[in-house]
C-alpha cells in the first residue's frame, strides 16, 4: 500500500510538473513595455529604384534615405501608453533622377546648393528638435506632431519639384510607423497571424491601403529573448475622383522579418522589401512603373537614462 501510494505522488508530481512546463511554453503575449526615461535609439533606411518606361523610352532614378532616431520616453500613463518625443539625430538625402543628382547630409557643415538647399533647410530644422507622439503598448501610434519650426517650412518647400509630396507631416509620421510594431493584444501560438491595415496618402493621386499580415514565428534559435515575425503586404489604391492620373497595379510583391524582444518590450530590427508594377494613364499617355523599395530598420542602443 505504502508503495502504491508512493507511486501516486510520484505520477502526481509528474503531471504537475508536466503542467508547469506547459505554462512555461505558453503563447508569447507580446506588447511594447515602455519605462519613464527609457531612450531607444534607431536607422531607418529607405532605399528605393524606380523604372519608368513612357513612349519608347526608359528613365532611371532612385532615392535613399538614412534617418537616425532618438524615442525618448517622458511618461507612463495607467494603461501603458508613452508619452514619447521623437529626435532625429541626423538626416541623409540622396536622390538621382532625370533633375540631376541631390544630396542632403546635416552630418555636413556646408549647407547643400541648388534644389537640394530647401531641402537641406527643413532636415537641419529638424535635427535636434523633438516631435512629440503617444505610442501605445500595442505600438499605435497618436498625436503625432513635428516641430512647429519644421512643420511651418514643409508647408512651403521653395525652390523643391513636388517638395510637398515628397516630405510633409505625414511623411515623418508613416516613417514613425513603420519603426513600429502593431500587436494584436492576444497570446500568440507558433504560426499565428493577425492583420493590419493602414491608409496612407498619396497626393495628388489619393492614397494607398496597405493591409498586412503578421505570423509569429516564435524565438529566434539563436536568442530565446528575441522573437521572430514574418509580414506579407498587399496594396491597394483609391485614387482621387479628381486626380488627373488613373493607376493600376499591375504586379506587387511585399515581404519581409521582424525581430521583436519579448522580454524588453521594444522592436531590435526588422527589414521589408516592396516591389510595385504600376501602369499610368496621364495626358492620353501610358506609363509603367517599376519601383523596388527596402526599408529596414536597426536598434542602435537601448537604455535609460
Amino acid at each position: 500500500m505504502l508503495m502504491l501510494r508512493r507511486s501516486v505522488i510520484a505520477s502526481l508530481a509528474l503531471v504537475l510538473l508536466g503542467a508547469v512546463g506547459a505554462r512555461a511554453q505558453a503563447p508569447s503575449d507580446l506588447r511594447w513595455k515602455f519605462k519613464e526615461g527609457q531612450v531607444l535609439r534607431y536607422v531607418l533606411n529607405q532605399n528605393t529604384s524606380m523604372g519608368i518606361s513612357v513612349g519608347g523610352q526608359s528613365i532611371d532614378n532612385s532615392i535613399d534615405q538614412m534617418y537616425e532616431l532618438t524615442w525618448k520616453v517622458k511618461a507612463v500613463k495607467a494603461d501603458g501608453s508613452a508619452e514619447m518625443v521623437q529626435v532625429f539625430d541626423r538626416v541623409k538625402y540622396m536622390m538621382d533622377s532625370v533633375l540631376g543628382q541631390m544630396s542632403v547630409d546635416t552630418k555636413d557643415e556646408k549647407d547643400p546648393e541648388g534644389p537640394a538647399a530647401a531641402m537641406g533647410q527643413v532636415f537641419r530644422a529638424l535635427v535636434g528638435a523633438e516631435a512629440t507622439m503617444v505610442m501605445t503598448p500595442l505600438g499605435e501610434i497618436k498625436d503625432f506632431k513635428l516641430p512647429a519650426k519644421a512643420a511651418e517650412m514643409l508647408k512651403n518647400l521653395p525652390g523643391m519639384p513636388g517638395g510637398q509630396r515628397m516630405v510633409s507631416e505625414d511623411t515623418f509620421k508613416e516613417m514613425v510607423e513603420q519603426s513600429t510594431l502593431v500587436l494584436p493584444g492576444k497570446p500568440l501560438a507558433a504560426n499565428a497571424s493577425w492583420n493590419t491595415k493602414r491608409d496612407v496618402p498619396r497626393p495628388p493621386i489619393g492614397s494607398m491601403l496597405v493591409d498586412s499580415t503578421y505570423t509569429f514565428k516564435g524565438a529566434d534559435p539563436q536568442n530565446k529573448a528575441l522573437d521572430k515575425i514574418d509580414i506579407k503586404s498587399a496594396v491597394e489604391l483609391k485614387v482621387n475622383p479628381d486626380s488627373p492620373f488613373t493607376v493600376k497595379i499591375k504586379k506587387q510583391d511585399i515581404q519581409g522579418g521582424i525581430v521583436f524582444n519579448r522580454d524588453g518590450g521594444f522592436l531590435t530590427n526588422s527589414k521589408v522589401e516592396q516591389k510595385l508594377d504600376l501602369e499610368i494613364e496621364a495626358m492620353g499617355q501610358q506609363i509603367d512603373q517599376e519601383t523596388k523599395t527596402t526599408i529596414s530598420i536597426t536598434q542602435r542602443e537601448a537604455g535609460s537614462k
